[in-house]
């Protein structure tokens, strides 16, 4: 089974009307096996809203692995999640993802 969360939880409609039903975050089981964080245009908003990374850190906690993609990298990088590791992104918005920690390599 997979879920989708978001903070509020709900229906949320990509760019191309795709819709996908999500459950809030404090409605999550406590383990999860995958926590993966997408990328898109509102990683740019998310990396300054502390409440959400908050909840990334503690995810991360509950879970074996954590993957990202494309700009997603940028929240685990906000989050202090990618500290002293080795990371990738999309490469158009490279400087910018490691521009949200310093301890990224």
């Amino acid at each position: 089974m997979w879920l989708c969360t978001q903070l509020r939880g709900g229906i949320i409609n990509n760019q191309h009307g795709v819709a996908l039903h999500t459950v809030k975050v404090d409605e999550l089981p406590w383990h999860t096996d995958i926590l993966l964080i997408v990328g898109g245009q509102g990683t740019r908003q998310l990396v300054q809203v502390p409440a959400f990374l908050t909840t990334i850190q503690q995810l991360s906690k509950q879970t074996k692995w954590v993957l990202s993609v494309c700009t997603g990298s940028a929240l685990l990088a906000k989050a202090g999640l990618l500290d002293g590791k080795r990371a990738t992104s999309n490469k158009r918005a490279w400087a910018w993802v490691i521009s949200q920690s310093d301890q990224v390599k």
